[in-house]
C-alpha cells in the first residue's frame, strides 16, 4: 500500500493539518529564495494534497467540508484548475462518489 492510500484512512481535517504544517516546513526551507518542487517536505506536501483530493466522501456533509477546504486552500485549488496534473479530478470526482482507491 503507497503513502497516499495509507493518508486515506486519516479523517479530512487531519490531512488538512499535515498539508499546512508540510507547507510550512516546505516554504520554512526556501525563506528568501525561490521554491523549488524537490525534497522531504515538498513531497510531504503534494502527497498530503493527494490524499485530501482522493479522500472518499461518505456524505454529504464530507462532500461539503471537502469542498469548503479546498476553495480555501490555494495551493489545492490549484492542482484541481492550474497544476500540471490533469488527472487530479478524478481522483476528486470519484472520492464524491465515496471511492477512495487512487487509479
Amino acid at each position: 500500500m503507497n503513502v497516499t492510500n495509507q493518508l486515506l484512512r486519516l479523517p479530512l481535517m487531519a490531512l488538512a493539518a499535515a498539508h499546512a504544517v508540510s507547507r510550512e516546513l516546505w516554504h520554512a526551507k526556501y525563506r528568501g529564495r525561490d521554491l523549488e518542487c524537490e525534497g522531504e517536505s515538498y513531497e510531504a506536501f503534494r502527497i498530503t494534497g493527494e490524499a485530501i483530493i482522493a479522500l472518499p466522501c461518505q456524505s454529504i456533509d464530507a462532500v461539503r467540508d471537502k469542498v469548503n477546504l479546498i476553495l480555501s486552500d490555494d495551493a489545492l485549488l490549484e492542482t484541481l484548475t492550474l497544476g500540471d496534473d490533469e488527472s487530479a479530478v478524478i481522483p476528486l470526482l470519484r472520492s464524491f462518489l465515496g471511492e477512495g482507491a487512487l487509479a
